[in-house]
């Protein structure tokens, strides 16, 4: 069942949060499905753990759980933030890199940064800039992460292929001591001959104490299931992934809708497509239904 975007007046100047609803037990026995939240306030703060906002009007703030956050649109962008975010969505992958350091040395606030610099990882992996796109998260992983952020990891969700310059970046720091390193670094292995070796390095990610990494490993093993495992098991996955936070669940079920797909199980492959159209996890998140990278 999609979930339907709910609105409400918002002051100029006000950043705009999205918050996944809260499911009580009256809203389940309605037949239509809560409202996304959106509302509008100043984010004081934005971590691992929570969003803090302001109301503008009286100064009050209000905590929500970062897992809750799928969006922030910030009021006040630099012509810098708006042009790398443009360059970003026109897949202008050298022009985002080459930016980067510019828009940092803005100070945005921490969470921007942390954003922006995870997009650029992707711009990095978009463009076989393995190395670089590896550096970039290691960097990153140094200091706890908002699961918005997270969910921007350049994992290879849906390519079946890996070029020679990714699999040797993914090779040299598959044993990072990094878990979001390994973690995406052996989601680029699973199409080489380096599968087996990433297999062992995501069921060792499966134990992990954090739960992003834990959500997102799990979901990556799905992809060398047989056709004969997708028919008796995805109805399970797609139960296991509507227990993650909505901003960790563009991913995997992209990966689920193709090995559907791929099983000639269009009916079930394409109601994930009609949610996922319908109710985008997180705006901007089309890049992770790209089959291939390209090079510039």
């Amino acid at each position: 069942m999609a979930w339907f975007i709910g609105t409400t007046s918002i002051p100029s100047k006000a950043d705009q949060l999205w918050l996944q609803p809260v499911r009580t037990a009256s809203a389940a026995k309605t037949w239509y499905p809560p409202s996304i939240q959106r509302i509008s306030g100043m984010v004081s703060q934005f971590d691992d753990k929570r969003v803090v906002l302001v109301d503008q009007s009286n100064q009050n703030e209000t905590q929500y759980s970062a897992s809750r956050v799928l969006w922030i649109e910030s009021a006040e962008l630099s012509a810098n933030e708006k042009k790398i975010r443009e360059a970003f969505l026109q897949q202008d992958d050298t022009q985002v890199l080459s930016m980067l350091p510019s828009v940092l040395n803005e100070r945005p606030a921490v969470w921007r940064q942390q954003w922006l610099t995870m997009l650029a990882s992707v711009s990095a992996w978009r463009t076989n800039r393995g190395e670089i796109a590896l550096t970039i998260i290691s960097q990153l992983d140094a200091r706890p992460l908002p699961p918005l952020v997270v969910a921007w990891l350049p994992i290879s969700w849906m390519q079946t292929t890996s070029s020679p310059l990714l699999t040797q970046a993914a090779v040299d720091w598959m044993f990072d001591e990094s878990e979001l390193v390994r973690l995406t670094a052996c989601s680029w292995l699973l199409s080489t001959s380096k599968r087996n070796e990433a297999i062992t390095v995501l069921k060792q990610l499966v134990k992990s104490n954090r739960s992003e990494v834990v959500s997102l490993a799990t979901a990556l093993l799905w992809k060398i299931a047989t056709p004969n495992q997708v028919l008796e098991q995805s109805n399970d996955w797609q139960a296991t992934v509507k227990g993650y936070p909505m901003v960790l669940q563009t991913g995997p079920l992209a990966l689920i809708n193709k090995k559907l797909q791929a099983a000639n199980q269009l009916g079930a492959a394409n109601r994930i497509t009609w949610s996922l159209e319908l109710t985008p996890r997180s705006p901007n998140l089309h890049w992770i239904y790209s089959t291939d990278n390209h090079s510039q």
